[in-house]
């Protein structure tokens, strides 16, 4: 019995240890400082929002990949500019992976009107 608990207790450390890697590999992938996205992102990552049937983008920022020209972005959504939901986006293959906000660690910054 003794013997399967350091198993798990070691199992459960190894996952965390993974976990926190995954959250800090965010802002390590996506190091460029958030920004308006130019016409031809918005199109290509509005198409991979809707197809995913991702709702509540009526604004996004984004962060470009640190590998250049992967099409890989950092997605923040917002509907009030105030509450921020966040999305890997991938706009070669439209895949859109959701991301909690504590993978992040800096929401962008609110435009004014």
């Amino acid at each position: 019995m003794v013997r399967y608990r350091r198993i798990i207790f070691a199992t459960l450390i190894l996952l965390s240890a993974f976990s926190c890697k995954n959250e800090l590999s965010q802002d390590e992938s996506y190091p460029m400082p958030w920004r308006e996205p130019d016409a031809s992102e918005v199109e290509a990552i509005g198409e991979a929002l809707a197809k995913a049937r991702i709702a509540g983008c009526k604004e996004f920022q984004v962060r470009e990949s640190a590998e250049a020209g992967s099409g890989d972005y950092l997605i923040g959504c917002s509907l009030d500019r105030q509450t921020w939901s966040y999305y890997q986006v991938s706009v070669s293959d439209q895949r859109v992976t959701p991301l909690t906000s504590n993978t992040v660690s800096q929401a962008p910054e609110a435009k004014s009107n």
